[in-house]
């Protein structure tokens, strides 16, 4: 996988990660999760080919399919507390350093 497809799995792992584990402390079963995502991303802006276009994912689409008796608003309630769906689905300031080795 290229690393774009890393952001995309770290996306779900946590959101499913997360979603399990508030409901478990609210005391609700999930008997199984399946999950599918896409990421919509036009490769010239990642090449450089053109500056007005993003060079990353434009749009990010995730769904997770559960099986549990619970309502879909509370699971997904449990699963938006994923810190790694805030970072990705909020962004935030990077601060990026190269150095040369010396």
């Amino acid at each position: 996988p290229n690393s774009m497809e890393y952001v995309l799995h770290a996306l779900v792992s946590c959101l499913t990660g997360t979603l399990v584990y508030h409901a478990a402390v609210r005391g609700i079963t999930i008997n199984g999760v399946r999950s599918r995502t896409e990421g919509d991303m036009d490769v010239r802006g990642l090449l450089g080919m053109r500056d007005d276009v993003r060079k990353g994912f434009h749009h990010v689409r995730v769904t997770l399919i559960v099986d549990s008796a619970a309502d879909v608003d509370t699971l997904t309630e449990c699963a938006l507390f994923s810190p790694v769906y805030d970072i990705v689905s909020r962004s935030l300031p990077v601060e990026f350093r190269l150095e040369k080795n010396k």
